[in-house]
């Protein structure tokens, strides 16, 4: 945390290496978080691209209240959400081109545990898919993302207590989505 703190405080002042530095750190991240909201590679790509500009020509504006993933998450939705409502988009996610989510490391796997990684892996896209949005949304911070409930909090721009209490209705809804589903 510290050590990201002096690489900002660098790269308010313009030092290259610096933003270099965070965008390497962060890119991988944020690219997996807004493909999962939009339809194709080459959209995420751009609203990727466009969250790093904006943060760079802003960042004299990062106060440090949240961690800089958090505020370049928030960025990155924000330009989701605009994408969308330019475009009246009414799904999130084609699911059709998401191999690349797949860890590289899972080649040496046997062909059935890759089976079964698979099928789990439908499953589940087609349980988030049954979501409302918001519980999709805060399901894949907590839980595909590994945030924290007080980043998913900041990125959802909500409270911790909101967060906590949509992602037990959230998971209450997933199970009761797949019992139905088992039928």
């Amino acid at each position: 945390m510290l050590f990201e703190k002096r690489v900002i405080e660098k790269a308010k002042n313009g030092d290259s290496k610096s933003r270099e530095k965070l965008y390497r750190e962060h890119f991988k991240s944020l690219y997996i978080f807004v493909r999962h909201k939009v339809n194709t590679n080459e959209r995420a790509e751009d609203i990727v691209s466009e969250s790093f500009l904006r943060a760079f020509e802003k960042l004299e504006n990062f106060k440090g209240n949240s961690s800089f993933k958090s505020w370049l998450y928030t960025i990155g939705k924000h330009l989701v959400y605009d994408w969308y409502k330019s475009k009246d988009k009414t799904a999130l996610v084609d699911d059709e081109n998401l191999d690349y989510l797949r860890d590289e490391n899972n080649e040496t796997e046997d062909n059935e545990s890759q089976k079964s990684k698979v099928e789990n892996e439908k499953i589940i896209k087609a349980l988030l898919g049954s979501l409302k949005p918001r519980y999709k949304e805060v399901l894949e911070l907590r839980f595909l993302l590994n945030y924290s409930l007080k980043e998913t909090a900041k990125i959802m721009e909500t409270t911790v207590g909101n967060v906590k209490v949509l992602q037990n209705r959230a998971i209450k809804k997933a199970k009761e989505l797949a019992i139905e589903n088992k039928k």
